[in-house]
Order: structure tokens, then C-alpha cells, then sequence
């Protein structure tokens, strides 16, 4: 048989998932080609995806090592005439092997049962954790919108009472202003005629050529024009 990647017989044959066989060194350069890091590549044949990381068999349970296989798989070829006494011992081996292979089937899908419960309920936990999570955040997005509305609440309240406050110690100034007593306004004297006006005062002449003699006074003017004489015999009082 030929290998397709480099049409030689093969040198250590692996086969792939697909079932395509290739020399492993001719598959490992194929892969190393591929300069991008990716985990997953291509069959040159098939174009059927394979996945080249291998498991840690120390991370799986110690019943399900025996089914776990590697991408590459190596192919081992056997003689086409075998011998007398190889068929003769290899027939017990065939005989007993679909039975183990019946034993192996049983016990792989037991597990696969199990394991496929546990994921369930696994999911399950994990979707109700989920929803719990996200009910608290709605939750406290809420109570935030709340708090920041009550800390508005609180200072226009705290505006009012200011306001308030400062109406309330103006109000006894405002009161005692209101309490004094109004004084009355004072009455004229009696037999005191008023003051001449400013326009009359200006009227007046201002030199003594034009000022009017005693004998006749102003007419705006009420000054008498004689005054009596002062009797010194008489006695203060009378």
C-alpha cells in the first residue's frame, strides 16, 4: 500500500478517525504546515476534521482509560499466510474476544448513562444558579434606583427646611417692627401762620432801593411793623 502524501509505502502507519491511513511522518508535517495555532485540522483525503490534542489519561477515571484512543492510531499489518500453529492458537483468542467486546459495550454505555446524568443535573444547578444571579443583580439595580431617589427626597426636603427656618427668625424681627408704636404727627401751632413758600422768598427784592418801607410792609411778610415799648415799672406776670 502507498501512502497518499508521499506515494511511498508506508513508514509507520497511523490511521486517522476518518479510517484514512498515512505515513506519521508525512501527517506530522502536514500538520506542522499550518502555521496558525488551531487544534483541529483537516484530512488530506477527506477533509474530515480530527483533533490533535491529547488527553492527560491521570484526569480520566481509571475504568474509562482503557476506551480512550488516540487520533493517531497505529495500523499493524499481519502476514497473509499465517502459520498452522498460529491459527490454531489464535482461534481461542477470537472465539473469546466478541464476548469481552460485548462486556467492554455494556459497561462503556453504563458509564456513558451515568456520566450523561450527572451533566444533566450539572447544567441544571448551573441554569438555577444562573437565575439566581441574575434575579439579585435586577434586584440590586432596584434598590440602587431607590436609595439615589430617597437621597434626592432627602435634599429637597432639607432645601425646605433651610427655607423654612430662615423664614421662621425673620418673623420676631418682622413682629417687633410691626409692635412699635406709630408716632402721631405733630398738629400745627395755633396762631402761627405758615412759613411764606420758597417762590415767594425768592420774590422778594434785593436791595434797599426796592425793599418797601416800614410804614408798608410785604404782603407775604406778617412781621408788625412797630413794636411796643417795654415798661420796666411793671411787674413780671401782670
Amino acid at each position: 500500500m502507498v501512502c497518499s502524501i508521499c506515494y511511498e509505502r508506508f513508514t509507520t502507519p497511523v490511521s486517522l478517525p476518518c479510517g484514512h491511513i498515512f505515513c506519521r511522518d508525512c501527517i506530522r508535517r502536514s500538520v506542522d504546515a499550518i502555521k496558525v495555532c488551531v487544534v483541529q485540522h483537516s484530512c488530506p483525503t477527506c477533509r474530515a476534521a480530527f483533533n490533535i490534542v491529547t488527553v492527560d489519561l491521570a484526569l480520566v477515571p481509571a475504568y474509562l482509560r482503557p476506551h480512550i484512543l488516540p487520533t493517531l492510531r497505529p495500523v499493524f499489518s499481519t502476514s497473509s499466510a499465517p502459520s498452522t500453529s498460529h491459527s490454531s492458537t489464535s482461534a481461542p483468542t477470537s472465539a473469546t474476544k466478541p464476548n469481552e467486546d460485548g462486556e467492554d459495550m455494556d459497561q462503556l454505555r453504563h458509564n456513558y448513562r451515568t456520566w450523561h446524568r450527572r451533566a444533566e443535573v450539572h447544567a441544571a444547578a448551573n441554569a438555577g444558579l444562573l437565575g439566581f444571579a441574575r434575579a439579585t443583580k435586577e434586584y440590586a439595580l432596584c434598590m440602587r434606583a431607590e436609595r439615589d431617589e430617597a437621597l434626592e427626597r432627602c435634599a429637597a426636603l432639607e432645601r425646605r427646611i433651610a427655607a423654612l427656618m430662615s423664614t421662621v427668625e425673620l418673623e420676631p424681627e418682622r413682629r417687633s417692627e410691626a409692635a412699635l408704636p406709630v408716632e402721631p404727627p405733630i398738629p400745627p401751632l395755633s396762631g402761627v401762620e405758615s412759613w411764606p413758600d420758597e417762590s415767594a422768598i425768592e420774590s422778594l427784592p434785593q436791595n434797599e432801593s426796592t425793599f418797601p418801607s416800614s410804614n408798608h410792609p410785604h404782603p407775604m411778610l406778617n412781621i408788625p411793623t412797630r413794636v411796643p415799648p417795654l415798661d420796666l415799672d411793671e411787674p413780671l406776670g401782670a
